[in-house]
């Protein structure tokens, strides 16, 4: 007659198999989705071709389109996939090197690209990290950003700090900022000596006053301004005037 212990002995096996039957190995892991979704392929259930994570996308008809987007953004999000339409589809597109300029400008850069399909590529952009490795492209290119008067304190803050920011140069005809004119408006013996000046005397004003970098130091440059010009003092560094 079988002891209580050789019968335990033999019902063992079988008891861990049920086990193994009711609470498969891993059975309580917490699954991401991205895991879930491949097991869901694996068992055959679910499109393997479904995207697993989709980027966010966006697609600029221009370089303003793309220079708006980042204004909203270049703050909070952490990448945009950039649509490029090709040029053979003649749609409208922000080309590569105006996405690359505007994105210098908010302190964004470009990095990986993928073909979306025939007529379209993407571009993932992402806030730069590293502010000491600037190539000699990007360089020159955030320098005409800066004379163009495109730069932002956003892209100014990534650049690295043995590198000296150029100069904004104001091109001939410079159209004078809404908000001087609106200034000079409210002070019209500044405003008649303003018109009075050579071009040149003109853009020197405009530029000293818009090249601030921060709107406290603009609006200090704009009442200096119109004191020197009430003053008739054609240049804006001129050492015969006091301040």
């Amino acid at each position: 007659m079988a002891t209580r212990a050789a019968i335990d002995a033999a019902a063992r096996p079988r008891l861990q198999d049920d086990r193994a039957r009711i609470f498969p190995p891993n059975a309580c892991q917490t699954l991401s989705p991205v895991a879930r979704t491949r097991k869901k392929v694996r068992n055959g259930v679910g499109d393997a071709s479904a995207p697993l994570s989709r980027p966010k996308r966006f697609r600029a008809r221009d370089r303003e389109e793309w220079r708006a987007w980042l204004e909203r953004h270049h703050a909070t999000e952490p990448e945009i996939w950039l649509v490029y339409a090709k040029k053979h589809t003649g749609k409208p597109s922000v080309r590569y090197a105006e996405a690359v300029e505007e994105a210098l400008c908010f302190g964004w850069i470009d990095t990986t690209v993928n073909r979306l399909d025939a007529d379209h590529y993407v571009q993932r952009f992402t806030p730069r990290t590293n502010t000491r490795n600037w190539s000699k492209l990007n360089r020159e290119r955030f320098r005409r950003m800066v004379e163009e008067g495109r730069m932002t304190d956003a892209g100014r803050a990534k650049l690295p700090a043995d590198v000296p920011e150029p100069r904004r140069r104001l091109p001939a005809g410079a159209k004078t900022p809404a908000f001087i004119r609106r200034a000079l408006d409210a002070h019209p013996v500044a405003r008649r000596n303003f018109a009075a000046l050579a071009p040149t005397y003109r853009r020197d004003y405009l530029r000293w006053i818009t090249e601030a970098k921060k709107p406290e130091t603009r609006g200090r440059r704009l009442k200096e301004a119109i004191r020197r010009l009430e003053s008739n003092r054609k240049r804006v560094h001129d050492p015969s005037s006091s301040g």
